[in-house]
């Protein structure tokens, strides 16, 4: 009996404290995500600043990072538990990052069709 006290009590302090994180985290707001394009005026603005240079390949990795994690997105299995919201909350924030936005964007205008039709290209 006193193991599943034991269980039963670390189970309420993991979920009190998954609690806790959420509520930190939510109460101090991230900014703005910021575009490809914001990122490369940054750069323009510094391109001596080899600190700045440093830092915008390690954000150009961690985007990197979040493609790969939302193109594996479609194999993700749901966890069962407490871990199941944090898992839908990670991927609805995952669809809106901005490196998939784009990526997204890109794909889709080039599905589009061309405006002008090469020689000997018929019309889809």
């Amino acid at each position: 009996m006193t193991d599943l006290r034991k269980t039963l009590a670390f189970c309420h302090c993991f979920k009190r404290t998954i609690l806790y994180i959420q509520t930190v985290f939510s109460a101090m707001p991230f900014k703005t995500p910021l575009s490809h394009a914001d990122l490369r005026v940054i750069r323009e603005r510094q391109p001596w600043n080899t600190d700045v240079i440093a830092l915008l390949w390690e954000v150009k990795r961690l985007r990197s990072v979040l493609l790969r994690a939302y193109q594996l997105s479609g194999d993700f299995k749901r966890p069962a538990g407490i871990t199941g919201e944090l898992y839908d909350e990670f991927m609805k924030d995952l669809r809106t990052e901005p490196c998939v936005l784009e990526r997204e964007d890109m794909a889709a205008s080039l599905m589009e069709a061309p405006d002008k039709l090469r020689k000997g290209m018929a019309p889809r």
